[in-house]
C-alpha cells in the first residue's frame, strides 16, 4: 500500500488580485506502507535531538523571533541542519515518490476553465491526484499536527516553492533524487507538473 500526504506552498490571490510574480505549489509525497514506521521513527528521533514538541511546518523556519513556534528554541543554524536533516529522511529511502503541481497564477488565471482560486486550487489537485492514481491504494485527510506525512509534504512543498518561485534550488536538490521520473529520468509531466 501507498500513501500520499499533500500540503502547499504559496498563495492563492483571487482573480484581479494576482501579480505577475504570484506562484502556487502542492507538494506531495508517497510513501509506501513498509518505510512508513520508519521514517515516523527518524522524524521521532530528530524531534528528541532538536527538543520539539510540536509539528514541524516550513513557515516556522521563517517565523520573527517575536512569535512563539516549535521552532522558536532554535537559532537560524540549528534551523537549517534540522532542515538539511528532514531532507535527509525524505532522500533516504528509494521508495518515496515526490510528486508537486506548479502553478504560475496569472497565466492560469488566462485560461478559459479556470475563474476562480478555487477552480485553479482543484485543477492543481485534479493533476496531483492524476500521478498518484499510478500508487493509488489509499488516501487519509488528517490535521497535520497529527501527521509525520503531511507535515513531511509540507516541506517538500515549501523546497519546491522556493527552487520554483524564488529561483532558491538548495532544498529541491535535496530532494530532488525522490521526484517521480519516466523511465528516461525527465521529471517533467511525471512527478513535476507545470500550469501555465
Amino acid at each position: 500500500m501507498h500513501l500520499l500526504f499533500i500540503d502547499e506552498s504559496g498563495s492563492l490571490v483571487p482573480i484581479g488580485k494576482q501579480s505577475p510574480e504570484d506562484r502556487f505549489v502542492l507538494g506531495g509525497i508517497i510513501i509506501s506502507e513498509d518505510t512508513w514506521f520508519k521514517i515516523d521513527a527518524d522524524l521521532k528521533v530528530l524531534r528528541r535531538k532538536y527538543k520539539i514538541e510540536k509539528e514541524i511546518k516550513w513557515r516556522y523556519f521563517y517565523t520573527s523571533r517575536n512569535k512563539e513556534t516549535s521552532l522558536s528554541h532554535l537559532g537560524d543554524e540549528l534551523k537549517e541542519q534540522l532542515r538539511t536533516d528532514i531532507y535527509s529522511i525524505i532522500s533516504r529511502y528509494k521508495s518515496i515518490k515526490i510528486i508537486s503541481v506548479l502553478a504560475d497564477v496569472a497565466q492560469c488565471y488566462g485560461q478559459s476553465y479556470i475563474n476562480s482560486d478555487d477552480d485553479l486550487y482543484w485543477f492543481a489537485y485534479k493533476r496531483l491526484m492524476e500521478r498518484f492514481q499510478y500508487y493509488l491504494e489509499g488516501l487519509f485527510i488528517v490535521p497535520s499536527h497529527f501527521s509525520t506525512g503531511i507535515q513531511l509534504a509540507d516541506m517538500v512543498a515549501g523546497g519546491i516553492y522556493r527552487w520554483y518561485a524564488k529561483s532558491d534550488g538548495r532544498f529541491h536538490k535535496q530532494i530532488a533524487g525522490r521526484i517521480r521520473r519516466s523511465p528516461g529520468g525527465k521529471t517533467e509531466g511525471y512527478g513535476i507538473v507545470k500550469l501555465h
